[in-house]
């Protein structure tokens, strides 16, 4: 008895300190980001004001959309597959072969909608055709993008999170200069630019990293029917993913500044922006060692218990961050923006609470990412994307700039009920199997 007390309490350390050690490696990875994410939008602030700040939103939206599209937005697939695969490597061999194949078809049709139609896309976005030669920039690097997704996904995939690390803080302090020098240099074009180059300068890390573990070397590009099938189902998760919230913040972001103008756009803008970098810590962590993880796990009790015990870890780390920003929210915005973004404290409460709920829907639903369930995971986008737009819609409407903030939290309360009653319905589901089987 006292030796299988033990062996619990060992197999439970063991866990905690692999736990600790992706954490540690992944909070290194991301504070690597956030500074220099930070840095920027600090320099991007001073330079274009409030209301520059708010046009360039969709500019970032754009940049951020197509660093998941690049490649087919296969990332997730990649690290589920590598995670099963890596026991076996012929197997591993001929997946990534047929994912790096996707992956450059992807990105060379990516490169050739946005260089044809560079100015219907800068016309859509900004009523204007002035920023074309900028959305063909955009379109040539994302290559970098998607070799990046690729390489990472592998990283992610054999759980190298100290790689992963690496990976990221290298490829911060190549980009970082280089972003600052075009922000102070060329304005408008130059903050697109810098906030372009600075993903982009992962790409000599990750390959650098993939090299090392020889297996770029065996990776012959050619498709084979399981494995396409396979990638197909997670790209058109992503896709999506990136054609329903993405762009349903752009579309808010044009009623804001149509109704209230570009000063409270840009104040949105900011806050957003924020949000935005403590977010990233979480899905970084959840994509890098949470999502493989769970993706190894083939009982499905398991699999729930291993989502509850995220949740309540996530959540409780989540709030202690909410508390600090809140309480420290005047410093916070004066430091990291300017005066002009000093933004009333009712609105920061109810972005936090709105991006307490996105968080925990988040690690319930990268179960079904895990699980390849396609179906299910685009019909809980079209639910979100459907809440948030539609009540958005009506918060902008009444007139008020404060209930925009107001249905996000809502909105986004409303999404993790859903997401907790599918997994509710899952351990259920799950407890009845285990129980027919014993």
């Amino acid at each position: 008895m006292k030796f299988v007390v033990w062996l619990f309490l060992f197999l439970n350390l063991k866990s905690l300190m692999n736990w600790l050690k992706a954490s540690t490696s992944t909070a290194t990875a991301q504070a690597a980001r956030m500074l220099s994410g930070l840095i920027v939008i600090k320099m991007i602030a001073v330079s274009l004001g409030t209301e520059g700040f708010g046009r360039l939103g969709h500019f970032m939206s754009l940049i951020s959309v197509l660093s998941v599209l690049a490649g087919g937005g296969i990332l997730n697939g990649i690290v589920k597959y590598v995670a099963e695969y890596k026991g076996s490597p012929s197997r591993l061999n001929t997946f990534l072969s047929c994912a790096g194949a996707y992956s450059l078809l992807f990105s060379v049709l990516v490169c050739l909608v946005l260089s044809l139609f560079e100015r219907q896309i800068s016309l859509l976005l900004f009523d204007t055709d002035q920023y074309g030669s900028l959305i063909v920039f955009l379109a040539f690097i994302q290559f970098a993008y998607g070799v990046v997704s690729f390489c990472n996904g592998i990283i992610n995939g054999l759980t190298e999170t100290v790689k992963f690390a690496k990976i990221s803080i290298v490829g911060t302090a190549l980009g970082l200069p280089i972003s600052c020098f075009c922000i102070l240099q060329y304005g408008f074009v130059g903050a697109v630019v810098g906030l372009a180059v600075i993903n982009a300068c992962l790409l000599i890390p990750s390959l650098i990293a993939v090299m090392r573990l020889d297996l770029l070397q065996k990776i012959k590009l050619r498709f084979n029917r399981l494995d396409f099938k396979h990638i197909a189902r997670f790209s058109s998760m992503q896709m999506v993913s990136l054609a329903t919230l993405p762009l349903a913040e752009i579309f808010v972001r044009s009623l804001i500044a149509q109704y209230f103008g570009w000063q409270e756009t840009g104040l949105w803008q900011s806050l957003m922006r924020l949000s935005a970098v403590y977010i990233g810590f979480f899905t970084m962590f959840l994509a890098a060692y949470y999502m493989p993880v769970l993706s190894s796990i083939t009982d499905r009790r398991k699999s729930f218990n291993h989502v509850v015990k995220y949740l309540l870890g996530v959540g409780g780390a989540f709030i202690v961050i909410a508390v600090v920003v809140y309480v420290m929210r005047y410093y916070v915005f004066l430091i990291i923006f300017s005066k002009e973004f000093v933004i009333p404290a009712n609105y920061v409460l109810y972005q936090l609470i709105g991006d307490f709920f996105k968080i925990l829907s988040y690690v319930i639903g990268f179960l079904i990412v895990a699980k390849a369930k396609s179906t299910l995971y685009i019909l809980g986008e079209f639910v979100q994307t459907g809440l948030y737009l539609g009540l958005a819609l009506l918060a902008i409407r009444s007139g008020q700039v404060e209930n925009v903030f107001v249905i996000y939290a809502f909105s986004n309360f409303l999404y993790f009920l859903v997401c907790l009653t599918g997994l509710t319905v899952y351990g259920r589901l799950s407890l009845r199997i285990q129980q027919k089987t014993e």
